[in-house]
């Protein structure tokens, strides 16, 4: 009993104080921690082997499919060394608390020539639960009048006759009526260049996706995890709820994909096939993989929560154009994106109407866009409406893009990310801007970045402009000169997108000098302010609460973790100012593969093992000693 009082208590704190506390205003940040994001409880270690490993062969999936099967709870199966010529897809058929786990991903090879119908898309391996819920088809609704504050875990609907312990909810409202200053989740035309409705009913785009732990029928109430996230609820938006299904059950969960190679260049997929896909589903996850050749993307993650993809390599997407991406989040929640490596893809880090997910240390290069070889495309994406309370931390990329191309969100957070602007500047010159925050979505956090490149980037910020005319070298452009509809179609722009950012610690290559400005700290914000003194000693992370296992660097110079931020110094990235190291996918990439700097050239080899096992890296740095905040 000692020992699960002690765990209790532990997480009562660190549902009380977050790793941001102090730095970030509560009431536009969540608990991002290593618990509450991913897999929960982590990425199963301790499957056994089910039936004899798999010798590779040509021909349909049958027997890897019949293999899972057969699988009892928490087993994996083995496939062995060599090629594996698929001619059909893989599919779990709503089967949990498996693993395809090959004998490593520079030894087992999947070659599809085909892909199958999985329940979301078309795909070349299907996880998908059985619930047959989603937004178009949500079963019954419910309607939801009690819990609506940020931070409430008992909600009250008219009626729990049919929701279980166990159940995912889905819970939505309208879209915002009118642009009153505050969050706006829009996805018409008249706020986005083309308009999309990922949510349910073509306008209840605010969503989160939550689990039921009890059920209190008298008092039609349930108790749910997490906590409510957006402020912003509101009875006057029609607040309600549906049912994914329950988890083990209609939604799959326990599903791992590991160790393996999967080559889509032959399966005959178009821009809406996936390599890899989840639907209806909570809790799996996708590690050490290398992917080659995803159509619409490489890993996609539908109607879905808690997916985990991790220690992967992804290689090109077949159009390199609109929609080409690497992991994609379409609806759901809380997912972790942590130390992956992208080459060659066009969009490598996309949310479309998702929630409290965190893209945490990954490592993009050469995001080819086969439109315009001279338009640079940005490396992780918010894409469409209703994208709320998501964290982008550690990585390393060409750009930040909170865009409206599909409608507005709100609430972003950026901590100690590299963001270049540019990869070669002698080529390519379009959207060459580090950190691109498009009308509408409003009351971002950026903290302790390193933006822009040294001798590129010559001006701070753009703050006005019609669409098209953004300055190559401008590190921020701030609610104007992107695709915008006829909300913002003047000169005049976003104007709250600038006075709701909060703006503390960062590094830019404009002014060469790391800011803590006071009037960049959002505190006379309206509705959601910054706080109006934020400390400027930062935490190392907003979501690890100590240095993560696979921070080593085999056959590559060591890099303190976090590695990035303003309280770094002698960093080993060029035209950074020395505030920003590798990451290890970004060793891993260089040092390890042997990958060509600027990213040209074929797929390469990749082996995990080679780069994140066998522990060390390096001390943290200190907190920050010679630093103030300065009022300007």
């Amino acid at each position: 009993m000692k020992r699960l009082f002690i765990v209790f208590t532990f997480l009562s704190t660190l549902a009380a104080a977050q790793q941001w506390t102090g730095v970030l205003s509560p009431n536009r940040a969540i608990d991002w921690s290593a618990i509450s994001v991913g897999v929960p409880g982590g990425i199963s270690t301790n499957r056994t082997q089910c039936g004899s490993t798999i010798a590779a062969y040509s021909g349909t999936a049958s027997t890897i499919n019949s293999a899972i099967a057969a699988c009892g709870a928490n087993q994996f199966v083995l496939l062995g060394a060599g090629t594996f010529n698929l001619s059909s897809m893989i599919t779990f058929n709503g089967k949990s608390n498996v693993t395809l786990r090959g004998s490593g991903s520079n030894s087992t090879f999947l070659v599809f020539t085909a892909v199958g119908g999985c329940w979301g898309a078309p795909a070349d391996i299907c996880v998908a639960g059985s619930s047959n819920r989603w937004g178009g088809n949500p079963g019954t609704i419910y309607t939801w009048t009690g819990g609506l504050s940020q931070g409430s875990t008992v909600l009250t609907f008219n009626s729990v006759s049919a929701i279980s312990v166990n159940d995912v909810l889905v819970l939505d409202q309208l879209d915002s009526t009118s642009d009153t200053g505050n969050v706006l989740v829009c996805s018409g035309t008249n706020c986005s260049n083309e308009g999309n409705d990922p949510g349910r009913g073509g306008n209840r785009n605010q969503e989160q996706y939550v689990k039921v732990m009890a059920v209190n029928s008298s008092a039609n109430q349930v108790t749910i995890t997490p906590a409510i996230y957006m402020p912003n609820w509101s009875s006057s938006l029609t607040p309600q709820a549906w049912d994914l299904g329950t988890i083990g059950s209609g939604v799959v969960t326990g599903v791992g994909i590991e160790n393996l190679s999967v080559d889509g260049t032959n399966d005959g997929g178009t821009d809406s096939d996936t390599l890899i896909e989840f639907c209806d589903a909570y809790g799996n996850w996708v590690k050490g993989i290398r992917s080659i050749e995803g159509s619409r993307n490489h890993v996609w993650g539908i109607d879905q929560a808690h997916l985990q993809v991790q220690d992967s390599y992804f290689f090109g997407t077949k159009g390199e154009a609109a929609s080409s991406y690497g992991v994609e989040l379409y609806t759901g929640s809380d997912s972790l994106v942590q130390n992956n490596i992208f080459q060659q893809v066009t969009a490598p880090h996309m949310n479309g109407n998702d929630t409290g997910g965190v893209w945490a240390y990954n490592f993009s290069i050469d995001d080819l866009y086969g439109v315009n070889a001279d338009y640079v495309m940005m490396a992780s994406w918010t894409h469409d409406a209703g994208d709320a309370m998501i964290l982008f931390e550690g990585n390393i990329g060409v750009s930040l893009g909170l865009d409206d191309i599909h409608g507005t969100g709100a609430m972003m957070t950026a901590f100690r990310n590299r963001w270049t602007g540019v990869e070669n500047p002698a080529v390519q010159y379009n959207q060459t801007q580090a950190f691109i925050n498009s009308p509408g979505t409003r009351y971002t956090n950026a903290v302790g970045n390193v933006l822009g490149t040294t001798g590129y980037h010559t001006t701070y910020q753009q703050t006005t402009g019609t669409q098209g005319n953004a300055g190559q070298h401008t590190v921020y452009i701030l609610g104007c000169c992107e695709s915008t509809g006829s909300m913002w179609s003047g000169s005049s722009g976003d104007s709250l997108v600038g006075s709701t950012l909060m703006r503390w610690g960062n590094w830019d290559a404009a002014n060469n000098a790391v800011r803590f400005v006071a009037s960049e700290n959002a505190s006379s914000a309206p509705a959601y302010p910054g706080l109006s003194n934020p400390s400027s000693t930062l935490p190392r992370s907003f979501y690890l609460s100590t240095q993560p296992s696979w921070w080593v660097f085999p056959n590559g110079t060591a890099s303190p973790w976090p590695g990035i931020g303003p309280d770094i110094t002698g960093g080993n990235l060029a035209n950074a100012g020395g505030f920003a190291f590798q990451n290890p996918a970004m060793n891993c990439y260089l040092n390890v593969m042997n990958g060509p700097p600027l990213g040209t050239g074929s797929v390469l080899t990749f082996n995990p093992d080679s780069c994140y096992s066998g522990g060390g890296g390096s001390a943290a740095p200190g907190p920050p000693t010679a630093l103030k905040a300065v009022a300007h």
